[in-house]
């Protein structure tokens, strides 16, 4: 997997992140799959299905993960969990990070895809992390 106690990989990759003036990176694991960012897990959505890489991926699982992944229905959105390419992620409707630190962020670019923030789904992602967990 991609998590280890040595995270000099994950602080190397979101300081250049930074430079680029990007808030955060996204690995891809040894098979060029998505897999995380540096200190957080990703979600995207496409129609009513939430799309994020599966622990076999080499994935930390977070707790704000577990919260998305067992409330999903609660928004009307069936899970999938597996191995994705990032052109998946680039392609979909929106994507966001969450990590326990953060909360959730939404993903504005990837690669060269632009994504709107505007979107009322994710605005109901956000609120059910504030009223489970007291933030955003």
């Amino acid at each position: 997997g991609l998590k280890s106690l040595n995270y000099l990989e994950n602080i190397i990759a979101r300081k250049a992140a930074e430079k680029g003036g990007f808030d955060e990176a996204v690995f891809l694991n040894e098979r060029g799959e998505v897999a995380e960012g540096t200190a957080s897990n990703i979600f995207w959505v496409e129609e009513d299905i939430l799309y994020t890489p599966s622990i076999d991926c080499g994935i930390l699982p977070g707790i704000t993960r577990e919260l998305i992944l067992s409330s999903a229905n609660q928004l009307g959105l069936r899970i999938e969990e597996g191995r994705y390419s990032p052109e998946c992620v680039s392609d979909s409707r929106f994507a966001f990070l969450t990590s326990s630190l953060a909360g959730s962020s939404f993903l504005s670019h990837l690669d060269h895809s632009i994504f709107s923030p505007n979107d009322g789904l994710y605005e109901s992602i956000k609120s059910l992390l504030f009223s489970e967990l007291g933030w955003i």
